[in-house]
């Protein structure tokens, strides 16, 4: 309530063009989840490439978008699916765990991802491949 109160003594600054910077294009590889960075950044990536160009995991060599990540608890090796509930995938990352709430795979619907996982034969221990962005 005071926040709302405080904005009609907003004063606007002008940006500092010389300190301004363009981010790069988005390409494809952006969406490649990467195991290794911790679950929050998994999330937050996710979050970045929603609409393009979509988040997507790699199981054994297969290409599946993935929707509804947050961050849960846990821990294994990197990419390494926990658990499968009616919530979700439940998978490693580096540093705590990933819920999975919808997966696609290639040329099919999307799907709850414990639909997909029972159907798939994912068990606890099953792992997502890694995949790492290859130097310039």
């Amino acid at each position: 309530m005071q926040a709302l109160s405080d904005l009609g003594g907003l004063r606007p600054t002008p940006q500092d063009e010389t300190q301004a910077t363009h981010a790069p294009m988005l390409i494809k590889e952006d969406g490649f989840v990467r195991w290794t960075d911790t679950a929050a950044q998994i999330v937050n990536r996710s979050r970045g490439v929603a609409a393009w160009p979509q988040t997507t995991a790699f199981l054994n060599g297969a290409r599946l978008k993935l929707a509804g990540l947050s961050v849960t608890t846990g821990s294994g090796q990197p990419g390494e699916v926990l658990g499968v509930t009616e919530a979700g995938l439940t998978v490693a990352a580096q540093e705590g765990a990933v819920l999975i709430r919808t997966v696609q795979p290639e040329a099919r619907k999307a799907q709850p991802a414990h639909t997909w996982a029972q159907g798939a034969g994912i068990t606890p221990g099953t792992r997502l491949d890694r995949w790492e962005p290859t130097d310039p």
